[in-house]
């Protein structure tokens, strides 16, 4: 049977048996892998086509990955688990199936959706960061949320919150809230906290006002989620064997950015992994709005050889 008829099965079935539950065809789940570091020239093929891959190239089911001589790649399959090609002295290919029955993934289901789901995980070019000219040179938001970053998570019992250090600025408004409405405030004189009591798998918001007298710029709500108590463990599951480089990944996707950096701080130390880990790194900081550091991380990516 071919992909397309096979397609169209899928179809017929979701219409027969789902449609009567639900009042609409449901399609079979997304799922996407991703190359996390590259070295040399490696191909992949879709059906009839080619192209040469690259950091953070999107990998769907049925793809098949060609390395040239002396190249090398490593990522997470689209079915969760995690692959490595290369180097060898010849060339080699890797493909990933079409079915999950042929391969089962190391990762929770949830996790892959949810990598397949996030935005951007190809885009690591970060044009706001591509000028020396870039805005954060002319206006710097005090008091900014850091962790969790806006559409980030954070775990149940353990929330970690930061934002930026401000000279002269001695203690902070942490205003934390379910609906931007009633809301908690806490004055904090640091520059992080630790929540116990978020409800887990809630949707929250919050931000950061320093406390001077008159001072009256309001900031905008940073949108955040709490997970599950069982999706944590999933995640740690998930990634507990895996290395720092592909779990600094599914952490990122995840809206972990904290606990990715820490990842990506880890493989940045590994000559075989710097160069992928200081742009995914760059990438993470974006996504906080620290641009400056990604600018940097960028910079340095490119004069590793």
């Amino acid at each position: 049977m071919s992909r397309l008829q096979s397609a169209v099965l899928w179809t017929l079935l979701c219409c027969l048996f789902l449609a009567p539950a639900t009042g609409e065809c449901q399609s079979p789940p997304v799922r996407r892998g991703v190359i996390t570091n590259l070295k040399g020239t490696v191909t992949v093929r879709r059906g009839s086509d080619a192209r040469e891959a690259s950091l953070g190239f999107v990998l769907l089911p049925g793809d098949t990955i060609f390395a040239e001589q002396n190249a090398s790649c490593s990522g997470i399959s689209p079915l969760g688990n995690r692959f490595e090609l290369g180097p060898t002295a010849d060339s080699g290919t890797l493909s990933f199936p079409l079915s999950e029955s042929t391969s089962r993934g190391h990762m929770a289901p949830w996790i892959v959706e949810r990598m397949a789901a996030w935005e951007g995980d190809s885009d690591i070019s970060l044009s706001p960061v591509r000028s020396g000219d870039a805005s954060w040179k002319y206006e710097t938001e005090v008091g900014k949320p850091i962790v969790p970053a806006a559409g980030g998570s954070v775990r149940p019992g353990r929330s970690l919150f930061a934002w930026s250090v401000d000279e002269g600025i001695e203690s902070y408004d942490v205003t934390i809230s379910r609906d931007q409405g009633k809301a908690v405030h806490l004055t904090v004189k640091d520059h992080t906290m630790v929540k116990d009591d978020l409800e887990p798998g809630g949707t929250y918001y919050w931000r950061v006002t320093p406390k001077v007298e008159g001072w009256q710029r309001i900031p905008q709500w940073v949108p955040f989620t709490v997970m599950t108590d069982k999706t944590d463990k999933e995640l740690d599951a998930s990634i507990a064997d895996m290395p720092d480089l592909e779990a600094g990944f599914v952490l990122l996707s995840l809206g972990l950015h904290g606990e990715a950096i820490q990842r990506f701080d880890a493989a940045a130390s590994i000559a075989s992994t710097q160069k992928a880990a200081l742009t995914w790194r760059a990438k993470a900081l974006a996504g906080m709005g620290l641009y400056e550091e990604a600018y940097n991380d960028l910079r340095d990516a490119a004069a590793v050889k």
